[in-house]
């Protein structure tokens, strides 16, 4: 259970075997969670993040999201990767 001002920060990683371009990432985050950071540029709409990664040389990498909630609730996230 997440309470209502608390601090989360969650990690996605993600990985090719080989270089790709247009490697997009998103990411749809739970209703009342706002957005403090992230260690990637992203855009948002509603609570759609858009990670526009580019060319990508493969292998293991991450994203990390720091953000709070509004409201108390349980939440569990997923991903979509999409490559060019």
């Amino acid at each position: 259970m997440v309470q209502s001002g608390q601090t989360v920060t969650y990690t996605i990683g993600y990985s090719t075997a080989a270089a790709v371009t247009g490697m997009v990432i998103t990411e749809t985050v739970p209703p009342g969670f706002t957005i403090t950071s992230a260690s990637k540029p992203y855009t948002q709409a509603g609570n759609i993040l858009t990670f526009n990664l580019g060319g990508y040389a493969g292998g293991y990498a991450t994203i990390t999201i720091t953000g709070t909630f509004s409201c108390a609730l349980y939440c569990a996230n997923t991903f979509v990767m999409d490559t060019a």
